[in-house]
């Protein structure tokens, strides 16, 4: 009596069954940790070959092994921005179910609350997406993502403190001229 077919395997959603080979071919039942359902899930499994037919005994023992599955994350964030700003990063990840989740690696030029990260200084502020593993996936690789974020944006005068600057210099260019004459 031989048991094949143990793994091992990878999750995928599906059943995996071991085989149960006996010479000569006689009827047997397989067990899977005490069930005769095969197993769909990440683990191990004492699989149990037992002889059936009442004109013969014996069994077999093996472990059936499933392991947990892999998954990967997409993550494109925002190339830049400026001080000041801010952005909504989004990620896709694997299979798992669990939230991508993101963190600032460079504290004093970004941080991130949930999904926003928010611009604090100038220089290369690197963001981190992960996902956390469940019963039947591996936890994803942390993926690191950088953007650049530039100095505030320059204050640009309006109309009319243009005109309140121009008017201010003709005053003074006057206003000295007129001392000097005198």
């Amino acid at each position: 009596m031989t048991l094949s077919d143990l793994g091992p395997y990878t999750y995928d959603g599906t059943a995996k069954s071991a085989t149960c080979t006996t010479n000569p071919s006689i009827a047997t039942s397989i067990t899977y940790d005490g069930s005769t359902t095969p197993p769909t899930n990440a683990g191990s499994y004492a699989v149990v070959c037992t002889v059936t037919d009442p004109n013969y005994t014996g069994s077999a023992n093996g472990t059936l092994t499933i392991a947990k599955a892999g998954q990967t994350i997409t993550f494109t964030p925002p190339a830049s921005g400026a001080v000041g700003g801010s952005a909504t990063l989004s990620a896709t990840g694997g299979n798992s179910g669990n939230p991508v989740t993101f963190a600032s690696q460079t504290g004093s030029i970004c941080s991130v609350s949930g999904a926003t990260v928010s611009y604090l200084a100038a220089g290369a502020c690197t963001m981190r997406a992960s996902q956390a593993d469940n019963a039947n996936y591996n936890a994803a690789p942390d993926v690191d993502r950088n953007i650049a974020i530039g100095g505030a944006p320059a204050d640009i005068p309006t109309l009319s403190e243009w005109a309140l600057l121009l008017l201010t210099g003709l005053f003074g260019l006057f206003g000295i001229r007129r001392w000097r004459r005198t």
